[in-house]
């Protein structure tokens, strides 16, 4: 096969590849939910504020107003004009972010960061615990989180950012 026949096809199967990319379940649960709270009247769409809210919680924080709108309009080609946003439109505009402008690194580096508060650059057992006890409503054991840790992490008893983001789905 020729180069530029090979070529070609990579590019068709990279293409194909980046169009079977799905946004995890979790994350479409939870845009259909944040959608169907604004959109209680049924009108079709979301108007631009209720979309930019939206946004905000999936990928676009810490950006203003206006620099939502200039990043709709540079990565994402939405017209500024543009006023009513179908949920099609918003899981397009997300999943995009999520894939192509690293979202989902970010949202990975995020939540790295909640557990290694002190920057060390590995996370530890009581990082994990400190973690648990301030979020959820019941008791993780010392063992469960040992046992996490030894699956996850390195030897020593620490997991590194790589590992996590392995573990967790985001690499």
């Amino acid at each position: 096969m020729s180069r530029k026949k090979q070529a070609n096809l990579n590019q068709t199967r990279n293409v194909k590849e980046k169009q079977d990319l799905k946004l995890p379940e979790d994350i479409v649960f939870e845009i259909k939910g944040c959608f169907n709270q604004y959109n209680g009247e049924n009108r079709g769409g979301l108007n631009r504020h209720e979309t930019k809210s939206i946004l905000t919680n999936f990928g676009f924080h810490g950006l203003t107003s206006r620099e939502i709108d200039e990043q709709l309009a540079r990565d994402f080609e939405v017209d500024y004009g543009k006023q009513l946003f179908t949920l099609n439109e918003l899981m397009e505009i997300i999943k995009k972010k999520w894939f192509n402008f690293g979202g989902r690194v970010t949202e990975c580096e995020d939540i790295y960061k909640i557990f290694d508060k002190k920057n060390k650059g590995t996370i530890g057992s009581n990082d994990i615990k400190a973690v648990f006890h301030q979020y959820l409503d019941f008791t993780i054991s010392d063992q469960d989180i040992m046992e996490f840790i030894n699956e996850v992490g390195e030897e020593g008893g620490t997991i590194s950012y790589e590992d996590f983001a392995t573990k967790m789905g985001y690499q």
